[in-house]
């Protein structure tokens, strides 16, 4: 309960510029406008990486956009997620 409540905190403090979820191996928009096609290949990730849960949210960082991702996504599996993200990224 902790956690959700330092998200909802961080939430309103630095806004992202979109969230979303991994909910039973899919992506799905949960804030923000996220161009499909991301969504489309973040899925294609959890699938194959058999993630079935997480948040990432991109945020304004210092040197552009950035992403953060939950607990529940494997260290090992964010880069993947960051190649696709990085091939986007110019539609944001």
């Amino acid at each position: 309960m902790l956690k959700a409540i330092l998200e909802m905190v961080g939430d309103l403090l630095w806004p992202p510029i979109f969230s979303v979820a991994i909910v039973g191996h899919s992506a799905e928009t949960r804030k923000g406008e996220v161009p499909a096609g991301l969504l489309h290949d973040w899925s294609d990730v959890a699938r194959d990486l058999r993630i079935e849960s997480g948040i990432i949210r991109c945020i304004r960082g210092r040197h552009g956009a950035t992403l953060e991702f939950s607990s529940h996504i494997p260290e090992v599996a964010r880069q993947r997620f960051r190649n696709a993200f990085g091939l986007h990224r110019g539609r944001l």
